[in-house]
């Protein structure tokens, strides 16, 4: 898991930082990514989640994506690919 925070105008008055705390498989996939808003680092605002194919480890095929769905903070999902 790594995390990423970055910062708007820095040291200053109207000084704002967002978040993206992202998760990698054995294989390197970004598993899931979670998106904080300006303002608030406690709560992710959306959360993207990928799955990949498996059983094809003898051929050496990991990163072959198979469904992608992103999810607000409210719970709905509100999208998803295969």
């Amino acid at each position: 898991m790594s995390t990423s925070i970055i910062r708007l105008n820095y040291n200053t008055s109207s000084e704002a930082a967002t978040k993206t705390v992202q998760t990698l498989d054995t294989h390197g996939n970004l598993t899931q990514s979670q998106a904080f808003d300006y303002g608030n680092l406690s709560t992710p605002a959306r959360t993207y989640n990928y799955s990949y194919l498996t059983g094809y480890a003898s051929q050496f095929i990991f990163n072959r994506l198979t469904s992608a769905t992103v999810t607000p903070a409210d719970a709905s999902c509100i999208g998803k690919g295969t």
